[in-house]
């Protein structure tokens, strides 16, 4: 029942990759700046996102 009015996550990690470039375009995307990324998408994505593919995703595609 809760399936039907409890809005589905985005866990596509090539949707998620393509958003958070968006929101850090200002950004040097470092390990340094980790928390700075994460400070920048996390108002944008909480609700909407798995912050747990999130991580995955800077940790493994995006981090220089």
């Amino acid at each position: 029942v809760l399936e039907e009015y409890v809005p589905q996550l985005v866990t596509d990690k090539e949707t998620i990759h393509k958003m958070i470039l968006q929101l850090c375009e200002d950004i040097e995307l470092t390990k340094p700046n980790k928390g700075l990324i994460m400070k920048t998408i996390a108002p944008q994505f909480k609700g909407k996102v798995d912050m747990k593919v999130v991580q995955e995703v800077i940790d493994n595609q995006i981090l220089i």
